[in-house]
């Protein structure tokens, strides 16, 4: 359910609006900048949400925790949120 979400927001991000009332005292080239900047950023947060989905869903099909052992399976999803959290 979460990946087709992610999938819907990386296909359709022109659903959104992407703009605030404040920002109405702008100049119209600055506020396409700031929808087109928003818009590029759900974009790439959505792949890389989805990425991280099947990479899981992936893993879990195949049975790694059961190969592997757990913290080392479990690397990946903390590597993830570190790397995520830095990232922003």
């Amino acid at each position: 359910m979460t990946g087709g979400i992610c999938l819907l927001l990386l296909v359709i991000p022109g659903i959104l609006d992407f703009k605030k009332e404040i920002e109405d005292q702008l100049p119209a080239w600055y506020q396409k900048a700031l929808q087109s900047d928003r818009k590029a950023l759900l974009r790439s947060d959505a792949f890389r949400s989805l990425a991280f989905i099947v990479a899981i869903v992936i893993m879990l099909y195949f049975n790694v925790p059961k190969r592997v052992s757990p913290p080392r399976f479990l690397r990946v999803p903390c590597y993830y949120g570190c790397v995520r959290s830095w990232d922003h």
